[in-house]
């Protein structure tokens, strides 16, 4: 499986005229800040869950579960590998505190869900979301622990938080989907019936409209806060193009099944998420401005960044 070059660059120029018509339409009033984030949590916990169920519960069993080891495992891999990445260049820049936390954050957090799910599906189908979707069950696993741990400002008083609450926050929408998914798969459930058809249906708008947020993201966003995070140009260096080669290459060489290896480069080669820049935010870092004008930088970087690592694993 070879991620198609001329279909990419469609699918990013088709996000770019998104992108900007979000930013427009904020721009000029048409969409409010409390409707924008009314409608990030709707996309989040209904489109993107409606996408996985839909996508598990059509694609073939076998080829899913050739997916599940390289997914899961793979993923815990990767998140060492970026994990070191963001520890070891954020010391180099040298960061402490705050902002050495916050800088590994964004080269580990990547908006796999917002991002990535409505991308790799245009570019490799039900299939390669499937892929994501099973491999956002390492990503809560470690967005909850690691990530939460990175968005806690040293300062802050860390809330003392019972099974019952990591459970739930583990067990995000996009986690449940993923489980739901399996149960229509091996319960039978038809894959043209109408349900599967309109869950199918309801998650083809998640791209359009993630990109319409993206952009009215951009434009509420402080300038001056880009201006402030050019380090993360050094993180998405490490996260979207190097971290994609080495998982490809290492995948290969171990013999992962092919399109695993392919979906686990497109994991890392995702721009950072905008739920990381929220989550330092609620919980007291001094660098939540740094997070968000990450997530806007390297969202703007992957419109070149994606492109290369297409052509380089091919």
């Amino acid at each position: 499986m070879q991620i198609d070059q001329q279909i990419l660059s469609v699918q990013l120029q088709k996000f770019v005229t998104m992108i900007l018509l979000g930013f427009f339409a904020h721009r000029i009033g048409l969409v409010s800040g409390e409707m924008h984030d009314r409608l990030n949590s709707f996309i989040m916990r209904v489109i993107v869950p409606a996408q996985l169920i839909g996508t598990v519960a059509a694609s073939g069993g076998g080829e899913s579960l050739r997916l599940l080891a390289p997914m899961t495992l793979g993923g815990l891999a990767l998140f060492c590998l970026l994990f070191c990445l963001g520890q070891a260049s954020g010391r180099l820049l040298g960061f402490t505190g705050d902002k050495l936390r916050v800088h590994t954050g964004i080269t580990f957090v990547g908006s796999t869900g917002f991002f990535g799910i409505p991308l790799v599906t245009s570019l490799l189908g039900g299939l390669g979301a499937a892929a994501f979707g099973m491999f956002s069950l390492v990503d809560n696993l470690y967005v909850w622990t690691a990530g939460l741990h990175m968005s806690r400002g040293v300062q802050a008083v860390a809330p003392k938080a019972g099974r019952r609450q990591l459970l739930r926050r583990f067990l995000e929408p996009a986690t449940v989907a993923v489980f739901a998914g399996w149960a229509f798969l091996l319960l039978g459930v038809p894959a043209d019936g109408i349900l599967v058809l309109s869950l199918c249906g309801v998650g083809d708008c998640a791209g359009p409209l993630a990109m319409l947020c993206i952009g009215i993201t951009i434009s509420r966003s402080n300038w001056r806060i880009l201006l402030g995070s050019w380090p993360a140009l050094v993180a998405a260096a490490l996260r979207m193009v190097l971290a994609p080669l080495v998982a490809y290459r290492a995948c290969l060489a171990l013999g992962v099944y092919q399109p695993a290896a392919v979906c686990l480069a497109l994991t890392a080669a995702m721009p950072s998420s905008s739920m990381f820049a929220l989550m330092c935010k609620d919980n007291g870092s001094t660098e939540a401005g740094y997070a968000a004008g990450a997530a806007i930088l390297t969202v703007l970087c992957s419109m070149g960044t994606l492109p290369l690592v297409a052509r380089l694993l091919g």
